[in-house]
């Protein structure tokens, strides 16, 4: 993931087409029922975007991260957020640093070079839960994305976490009816 295209205009422009996101409220019932099977005191999105995911966080402590100026922005605006503008490959926060750490569509923009890189750092940071929420595919694909043809890829992300957190506790598809881009999810026990 170059982080450069993601801090300038191409992220901007995908922060827009994504407020849409920010303000339905379709995502709030995956949220209500995850957040009851998996009760946690603080929460970690990685990328969280403009915050359309911590916007329905339970949690006391409700944390993000991004590398997208307007849409930490945008996610500061959620009372009771505090989302930094960095990277995940910054490492700034201490081990442990919330009891879930989660991506949505993130993972699948990071190039396969630091792909470990980011996983590992997401362990790290866990302390109970780890959730993935991106295109789950059997095999690796670059699929060329709003004229970028290395910034997004599907793959088996289920099965590459899960050889390090062994089988997940649960999981399932979130199509747009639910107010996500047809994504898998996946949660592991730390």
């Amino acid at each position: 993931m170059t982080t450069d295209l993601w801090r300038g205009p191409f992220g901007n422009a995908y922060t827009t087409r994504n407020l849409s996101a920010f303000a339905s409220s379709k995502r709030s019932r995956f949220w209500s029922k995850f957040y009851k099977a998996y009760p946690v005191r603080s929460v970690l999105e990685i990328g969280c975007g403009a915050g359309a995911n911590l916007r329905w966080a339970t949690a006391y402590n409700v944390y993000g991260m991004d590398v997208n100026a307007k849409a930490v922005a945008v996610a500061n605006s959620i009372p009771g957020v505090l989302v930094v503008e960095q990277s995940l490959f910054d490492k700034r926060l201490a081990d442990e640093f919330a009891e879930l750490v989660f991506t949505c569509g993130v993972l699948i923009h990071i190039e396969r070079a630091r792909l470990d890189e980011a996983i590992t750092e997401m362990i790290r940071l866990s302390s109970k839960y780890l959730l993935a929420m991106e295109y789950d595919w059997p095999t690796e694909e670059a699929i060329p994305y709003h004229g970028e043809d290395d910034a997004l890829w599907k793959r088996p992300y289920r099965q590459i976490i899960s050889e390090r957190l062994g089988t997940p506790l649960g999981g399932g598809f979130l199509s747009a009816r639910s107010g996500f881009d047809r994504v898998t999810w996946s949660v592991w026990a730390k």
